[in-house]
């Protein structure tokens, strides 16, 4: 598993949540 991605996928969802 690569931490790069997780931690974009992580950025993604936490951009999403603030978005609504």
């Amino acid at each position: 598993m690569n931490s790069e991605r997780m931690k974009k996928l992580v950025s993604l969802m936490k951009i999403h949540s603030l978005e609504g």
